[in-house]
């Protein structure tokens, strides 16, 4: 009876774990999805990488035209600016005007640079819708000697002269001759200006050079003295009298005036040379044997030195100048 007892709880025992679907360890399975809820699962998770895809393409695809909008609006900005200052850098172009002083200075270095010639006066005489009209002349005994009229715009400084010429005095300036001198190497350490005497004529100095240049005791078959067969008419200064002398400044820059005078009664009759750069000069002055009837002012890059004369010795006719500074060629 015992025995059969025992039998029955093992025969329900194991009829208990079949039932209640138990492992080898004693643990339940776990169990198996249905097929429906992991198609369902899968088609969400694919959806949801197509969404974050296509987000993502929205995304870049703004961000780009962001970008090509703000670069378009830099660019824009960048051209109004550029537009902006073209036309305030025109308009301040267009509204220049240049003063008096201005036109006097460049009508100045206009002429001078082109004739060898500095007028000693420069007037702004008048002006009507802008056109200027500039007078350049100079006084010798109490008569206005004119040398150029220029008519110019005052903002442009470009017009005519008298001849009605095309000028701009904002041209650079004239090619002017002023050689090489290899005397100047020979002046004193005190020396500003050399003067050669050249002897004497009965004719101007163009006339004097055409008809007869071995009539000057310059050494014409020295290389030193090989530019004066190119001296222009423009480094001509002349007065009456027959002496005939070279200058020669030790500044290849300097400015040369000479002023013609009245030695008896102390008067300035007014200049006949007043030159834009420092090349020779050829002068003929002095009527009387008793004094010089020029006065010769340079002005170089060490300032402005006293005004001297050249002249014949009374004591025994070799020429001289009243300056202690002025070397005398004649006696090299």
């Amino acid at each position: 009876m015992k025995n059969l007892n025992q039998k029955l709880i093992c025969i329900a025992v194991c009829a208990a774990c079949l039932l209640t679907g138990c492992t080898r360890g004693g643990e339940p399975e776990p169990e198996a999805a249905p097929a429906e809820t992991t198609a369902v699962t899968e088609e969400t998770a694919a959806e949801t990488t197509v969404t974050a895809a296509e987000t993502e393409a929205v995304t870049t695809k703004k961000t780009e035209c962001t970008t090509a909008a703000s670069t378009a609006a830099t660019a824009a900005e960048t051209s109004a600016a550029t537009a902006a200052a073209t036309t305030a850098a025109e308009t301040t172009q267009a509204a220049k005007s240049y003063s008096d002083d201005d036109l006097i200075t460049m009508a100045r270095r206009y002429y001078g640079s082109r004739t060898n010639h500095i007028p000693q006066f420069i007037d702004v005489d008048t002006e009507q819708n802008g056109i200027v009209s500039l007078h350049l002349y100079d006084l010798f005994d109490g008569h206005t000697a004119t040398a150029a009229w220029y008519y110019v715009d005052r903002t442009t400084a470009a017009g005519r002269d008298i001849m009605d010429h095309l000028i701009n005095l904002n041209d650079p300036e004239g090619s002017l001759w002023n050689p090489e001198v290899t005397l100047r190497r020979e002046f004193g350490d005190g020396d500003f200006c050399a003067v050669q005497y050249l002897g004497n004529t009965d004719t101007d100095l163009r006339e004097t050079l055409r008809r007869n240049v071995a009539l000057m005791e310059l050494p014409m078959q020295n290389q030193a003295y090989a530019w004066f067969s190119e001296l222009p008419e423009a480094n001509y200064a002349e007065t009456d009298g027959g002496e005939m002398y070279l200058i020669i400044p030790r500044d290849s820059e300097a400015h040369i005036v000479i002023t013609a005078v009245d030695p008896v009664q102390n008067k300035e009759y007014g200049r006949i040379y007043s030159s834009y750069n420092g090349a020779p000069v050829l002068l003929r002055c002095n009527q009387s044997e008793i004094a010089s009837n020029v006065t010769i002012q340079i002005t170089d890059n060490s300032g402005e030195h006293p005004a001297f004369s050249p002249y014949l010795s009374g004591k025994d006719g070799r020429p001289v100048t009243d300056s202690d500074h002025v070397k005398i060629l004649n006696e090299s």
